[in-house]
């Protein structure tokens, strides 16, 4: 007998509430001492969410956030150099 297939769930929910808890822990860890239970019980749940998320979807950091970046050496391609 086969089992019955569960029921789809709405990826963009869950990856919306997982990007609220992963935020949260985030803050935990940024107000936290670091190495206190606070701060390694968050590390835990970054760990577990990131965990899920690559589970789901592959990319174990689709909910990174990632630097704002300028081009390297932006400020030295406009400067004209005087011969």
């Amino acid at each position: 007998m086969t089992k019955p297939k569960r029921s789809g769930c709405d990826i963009n929910l869950v990856l919306q509430n997982l990007r609220a808890g992963r935020s949260g822990a985030i803050m935990v860890c940024m107000s936290a001492r670091i190495n206190s239970q606070q701060y390694m019980a968050a590390g835990t749940v970054l760990e577990a969410v990131d965990d899920l998320v690559a589970s789901l979807t592959g990319d174990e950091k689709l909910l990174h956030t990632s630097a704002h970046r300028t081009e390297t050496g932006s400020k030295s391609r406009n400067v004209k150099k005087d011969s």
